[in-house]
């Protein structure tokens, strides 16, 4: 399933408060975005990265779990997301659809763990969607595990809807 978070100047879905992101970002150390009174003020990827790090910390994912930025510059300018479990062909395709600048998916693309990255040749899955998201200009960022183990995460989510109670950590990822 694909979700669109686009227009985050005032779109659609979860993350169209655009100014919410941007003053998040700006709140973040020293980094800082410039804002343009002509135009949107532009939150750049390492705002977007940021904030999904404060969701899902790296050090939630196991030790060889293929995560965060795999694929775009972090100073690229965001102004559309799409969200997935996946990276599909068809995932691609509305990415460059909508002209989206970052894809966020759960699974990663690139691991080498399991499908390492020898080449990139457009007739080789997955180098076939590396290509096609290199060529549409757009980032992709990987939160499997640590969104896994997070807490408000995927498996507290599952638990929580399915009714289940008195929940423990079975396999810690990491110590405080």
């Amino acid at each position: 399933k694909t979700a669109l978070v686009s227009g985050l100047g005032g779109g659609v879905g979860p993350c169209s408060d655009y100014q919410a992101l941007v003053d998040a970002q700006n709140a973040r150390g020293n980094r800082s975005v410039a804002h343009d009174m002509e135009s949107f003020a532009k939150i750049k990827t390492w705002g977007v990265t940021d904030i999904l790090e404060d969701i899902a910390p790296p050090k939630y994912a196991q030790e060889d779990d293929a995560i965060g930025l795999q694929i775009g510059d972090p100073d690229a300018d965001v102004r559309s997301i799409v969200v997935t479990l996946d990276v599909t062909p068809g995932v691609v395709a509305e990415v460059r659809r909508r002209s989206a600048d970052l894809l966020i998916s759960h699974h990663p693309l690139i691991s080498p763990r399991w499908q390492p990255l020898p080449a990139v040749r457009l007739d080789v899955y997955p180098q076939s969607l590396v290509y096609g998201l290199v060529n549409a200009n757009a980032g992709l960022y990987v939160m499997h595990t640590n969104f896994d183990s997070a807490i408000g995460g995927i498996n507290d989510v599952l638990c929580e809807r399915l009714g289940v109670m008195d929940t423990k950590v079975l396999l810690p990822t990491w110590t405080d």
